[in-house]
């Protein structure tokens, strides 16, 4: 069985679809607190890593505290080969890990959005659920994938992936973090699918195969 480590930093923010897909791929996740611990696992110890979304900010010059244990940590996955997926806050800190940088927007993006994608297999143009005060200036050797009015949403560099929007929310999530839950559940059969897809064309990056009708169907 595969085994991922997830990067979690607050109670409000967790694997949720990531962890139905993980099931149904018979994926082992280890989902660890970032924000309750200093010393986190190896990054060698697992074949792929995801870092989740935070309310933090890495809008600063120096990250301090669990913010600069995550960012560590994620050097650390590239020096050991580990393939990292950031999701939101987690893409931030991926960019930031690779020499990137993150500034305040005028205007925080927060709701339903379409995106200009470059990559519709593993990207399409939408919906996709966004809620971040925050955007991203790329690494150097990183490569845009998707972005909107609201700047860059998905890159890649190297084996890892970032998106700054949030597949992993179920309905529940997205009603919540955006305030519209007659949207949410609208949307949600149509997301679902489109995170599978994302998922496992992140599966693939990382080497991970599920047999021929998954890698067909992604």
């Amino acid at each position: 069985m595969p085994r991922g480590i997830v990067l979690q930093t607050q109670e409000t923010a967790p694997p949720a679809l990531l962890g139905t897909w993980a099931e149904e791929r018979q994926i082992r996740l280890d989902v660890v607190r970032v924000d309750r611990q200093s010393r986190l696992p190896d990054p060698a110890a697992y074949a792929f890593a995801v870092a989740l979304g935070s309310d933090a900010s890495l809008a600063k010059p120096a990250a301090s505290g669990w913010l600069g244990y995550e960012i560590d940590w994620l050097r650390d996955a590239e020096r050991a080969g580990t393939p990292v997926l950031g999701i939101g806050f987690g893409a931030q800190a991926l960019a930031v890990a690779h020499a990137g940088r993150v500034t305040r927007l005028a205007v925080p993006e927060s709701g339903w959005i379409e995106l200009e994608t470059a990559d519709e297999e593993t990207i399409p143009a939408g919906p996709w659920l966004a809620r971040h005060e925050d955007t991203i200036t790329l690494p150097p050797f990183a490569y845009e994938l998707a972005r909107n009015g609201a700047g860059v949403q998905a890159f890649s560099i190297g084996r890892h992936l970032g998106v700054q929007f949030h597949p992993e929310a179920t309905p529940e999530l997205a009603a919540a973090w955006a305030g519209d839950e007659t949207d949410s559940h609208d949307h949600a059969a149509t997301v679902a699918e489109a995170a599978r897809r994302l998922f496992d064309r992140f599966a693939g990056r990382a080497g991970l195969f599920f047999g021929a009708a998954t890698l067909a169907r992604a």
